[in-house]
């Protein structure tokens, strides 16, 4: 059956035949992923880290706070903050300390994040560029520990998506039932 993501009652439904979307999705999540490596890899912003983590959180919460008012579309304002969220959660765990940060688990709500606000597969993809983003710290800072956190990730995303798919599910008998009582 071929769809595409729909947007009803500004809800956004998950189906299988947009590629060109998906992958400008995917580049745009990548995009500030790779972003926060690099700011990050510059030295006098990493000690500023936290400072910066709540600036960005403010930036979050407004634009989160004004974009409910603004119709750019469902699957637009995903993309906004599953960005957003990427770049802040990412910073806050690199910044931290990569794969020995005691917010590492950040990582994983953003995995489940992305499944929920955008396409599964965006969570795949996140995932495994964080992989290879974090790999080079298995080798300068080797532990079991950090080797299973860093190999968690993309065996995280089966999960991620199976949740992803039941909201959307459970989105659309929300958004029926809505209809069904109001005829």
């Amino acid at each position: 059956v071929p769809c595409q993501y729909c947007i009803t009652h500004q809800r956004i439904l998950y189906t299988d035949n947009m590629p060109a979307s998906k992958i400008i999705r995917d580049i745009f999540v990548l995009i500030s992923v790779l972003l926060c490596a690099f700011l990050v890899s510059l030295t006098p912003i990493k000690n500023w880290y936290l400072e910066l983590s709540a600036i960005l959180m403010i930036i979050y919460i407004v634009v989160r706070r004004y974009m409910a008012h603004i119709d750019i579309g469902a699957h637009n304002r995903g993309l906004i903050y599953s960005c957003i969220f990427a770049f802040i959660a990412t910073y806050t765990v690199l910044s931290s300390g990569a794969l020995q940060s005691p917010y590492f688990f950040l990582l994983y709500f953003l995995i489940f994040s992305l499944s929920i606000l955008l396409d599964p597969i965006v969570s795949l993809t996140s995932s495994i560029a964080i992989m290879f983003l974090f790999a080079w710290h298995v080798s300068t800072y080797f532990s079991a520990e950090s080797l299973m956190q860093l190999i968690s990730l993309p065996f995280l995303v089966p999960f991620a998506v199976f949740l992803g798919k039941e909201h959307q599910e459970l989105q659309e008998a929300e958004r029926i039932k809505e209809e069904s009582q109001s005829n």
